[in-house]
């Protein structure tokens, strides 16, 4: 069965936290394959990380963020990822 978009949306981003496993690998490039909007969505996320690695270079300097702070972060963006059905 094809993965669908948000299950494959959400493994092109938990893949930038974890290993994806070969069944997830394979499962997200099959559907990139056939997904021109996921590919695309993929393609922002690459972006959006080389962006990100420039500004830690640039930030070298700054105070490191402490694990609170990069969890805090992290559960917004998962909510983000999976926006509740209140909406």
């Amino acid at each position: 069965m094809m993965m669908n978009c948000e299950k494959a949306s959400t493994l092109a981003s938990a893949a930038f936290d974890r290993k994806l496993s070969l069944a997830e690998r394979i499962g997200v490039w099959a559907h990139w394959l056939m997904c021109a909007p996921c590919r695309a969505y993929r393609k922002q996320l690459l972006t959006i990380r080389r962006h990100m690695g420039r500004l830690g270079d640039e930030a070298s300097t700054a105070a490191p963020m402490d694990d609170s702070a990069k969890a805090r972060i992290r559960r917004r963006l998962r909510e983000f990822e999976s926006p509740s059905s209140n909406d």
